[in-house]
Parts: C-alpha cells; sequence; structure tokens
C-alpha cells in the first residue's frame, strides 16, 4: 500500500498524455479492493501524495460486534500508513467516495494542511477550508504558540508537547514489572515506543498497542500509537492504528492476534483500556490482553 516516489514518477510520467484521471481510478481501485467491510459492504479506497513524492493508500475497515465507532475510515487509515513511513506531509488526497465530515475534521491535524488538496469522484482538487469551512481548529483548543505541533510534522518522532519531561522507552521499560513474561516485555517495549510516537496534544494521555501474531506469521511484533484529534470524537485509537498496521502487512484475520499489551499511564484522564478489551474480545477473542502502567 506504497508507492516509492520515483515508481510514482514513473507512473506518472507514462500517463502524461492525459490520462492521469485514468491513472488515479485505478489507484483508487487497487486499494479499495483491500478494504474490510463486512458491516456496510461499501468498500473505500484512498491514495494520497506526501511531501516526499510518495504514493500512500488507505481503505475502511469495519468490525462486527463492536460499536460503529470502531471502525477505520480510508482517510484515517490513509494517514496512518504515512506516519509509519515518516511522511512530513500530504500534499494530495484522492478519495473514491466524498470524505465524511469525520474524516474532513481528522484531516484537520496534518501538518502544513492549507496545502493539501482532495479530490473525489470526479471533482477538481479542493482544499479543507472549502470542504469544511468555519471547523474546529487544534489552535481553538491549543492557541497558537510553540505547544501547537500539526500531525505528521515530525514531532512523533520526538513524542510531542511534553515530551522533555516523558521518558524515552528504554527508561520507561525500567519502570516497568521486571516480573512480567519475557514475551510481553518484548511487546511492552514496542507498545512504549508506539506511545511515545503517538499524537495525544490535547489530553497529553499517551497510549500505545503492540500485538503478537500467530507463529505462522512470523515478523516483529505490529504496534500502534494513539492518534487524536481536536474534535475529541475523530481521534483514533492505538488498538485502531496497530490493526492498521496489521492490515499494511497484508494480514486481515483478526484471530491471528495471540497477544496484545496496552501501555498507558494509570492515572490518565484518557484510558483506552475498555474499548481496547471491548474490541478484542468481538475481534480476536482468543488473544490475551495486557494493560501495563510504566511506575
Amino acid at each position: 500500500m506504497l508507492v516509492p516516489a520515483d515508481k510514482f514518477r514513473a507512473l506518472r510520467r507514462a500517463h502524461a498524455d492525459g490520462r492521469q484521471a485514468g491513472m488515479w481510478d485505478a489507484l483508487i481501485r487497487a486499494a479499495a479492493a483491500n478494504a474490510i467491510a463486512p458491516i456496510s459492504g461499501f468498500r473505500v479506497g484512498a491514495v494520497g501524495v506526501g511531501a516526499s513524492g510518495a504514493v500512500y493508500a488507505g481503505v475502511n475497515m469495519e468490525f462486527p460486534g463492536v460499536p460503529l465507532s470502531a471502525s477505520v475510515h480510508a482517510e484515517q487509515f490513509l494517514v496512518v500508513n504515512a506516519l509509519q513511513h515518516g511522511e512530513t506531509a500530504l500534499r494530495y488526497i484522492a478519495v473514491s467516495a466524498a470524505p465524511c465530515g469525520h474524516c474532513r475534521q481528522f484531516m484537520a491535524e496534518l501538518n502544513e494542511v492549507e496545502e493539501l488538496r482532495i479530490s473525489f469522484g470526479g471533482t477538481p482538487p479542493l482544499s479543507l477550508d472549502q470542504l469544511l469551512p468555519h471547523r474546529f481548529r487544534p489552535s481553538d483548543l491549543l492557541g497558537s504558540g510553540p505547544g501547537l505541533r500539526p500531525l505528521l510534522s515530525g514531532n512523533l518522532k520526538a513524542g510531542g508537547p511534553g515530551s522533555s519531561s516523558d521518558p524515552a522507552p528504554d527508561e520507561a521499560l525500567a519502570a516497568v514489572d521486571s516480573s512480567l513474561d519475557p514475551g510481553v516485555l518484548e511487546l511492552t517495549q514496542a507498545a512504549l515506543a508506539a506511545a511515545a510516537r503517538c499524537h495525544a496534544p490535547y489530553s497529553l494521555c499517551r497510549s500505545g498497542v503492540a500485538l503478537r501474531l500467530g507463529a505462522e506469521l512470523a515478523g516483529p511484533a505490529v504496534s500502534g500509537g494513539y492518534v487524536e484529534s481536536v474534535a475529541y470524537n475523530p481521534s483514533l485509537g492505538p488498538l485502531q492504528c496497530a490493526l492498521v498496521c496489521m492490515r499494511l502487512r497484508g494480514h486481515a484475520d483478526w484471530s491471528r492476534i495471540e497477544e496484545v499489551v496496552l501501555v498507558e499511564d494509570r492515572q490518565a484522564s484518557v484510558s483506552q483500556e475498555a474499548v481496547t478489551a471491548a474490541t478484542l474480545r468481538a475481534i480476536a477473542p482468543r488473544a490475551r490482553l495486557h494493560i501495563v502502567h510504566p511506575r
């Protein structure tokens, strides 16, 4: 679900004779084929061009047995995909259907969002101001000072607001109960790293999830960190972000998840524990969930 910048340049050259629309349609269809929509049956595909020139795909994912609010929208998937590959900004997004209000608000978090253009269903490229005028903005809660660090701006590698007082993952791991099983400690390290990279500038309640898949799906732990929206409800939980990363590896059978670690602060005003447990009971009932609170 990634087209490197050099390959995308070659693709554009091959479609330079007025066939750009067909190129975008083909990319969107290829993305939508990976959607998981057992509830609606409505597959959504999205593709976005980053400031690096690479192209990232996104798809919708639905989870039977849990509230619809647990769904991942294609535009959210695309943003997490870009985050995982170190992208710093998105310049263009093409979607198979009109972005819902939820996604338009979620995209308000993006770095250099004023430069972003969005199209769907053959529309001309539109700005987010055109799609969501008079929106609630990050600056409405944080002001315009140094605490305002947009999503994809590189702040996730530094941990975002408050990072100077937060322990590095290795330091935090040392503060975790050392009696934990070695396998759980390994997952905890991955979850801590995801939490350190998460985007939680409004609540400052960082959290991360790491998954271990079945032995036949060998590979490093799959992890994801919380991505917060200034409007709160469009926020994407750490489990959903980890499931996006699992899908990026080509896996879509959630029952293959065997072990899960959620890392969050014990005193956090926003906790991911209940929603993570409820979602796992529905999609991966045999998975063992460990809640880790660094001391």
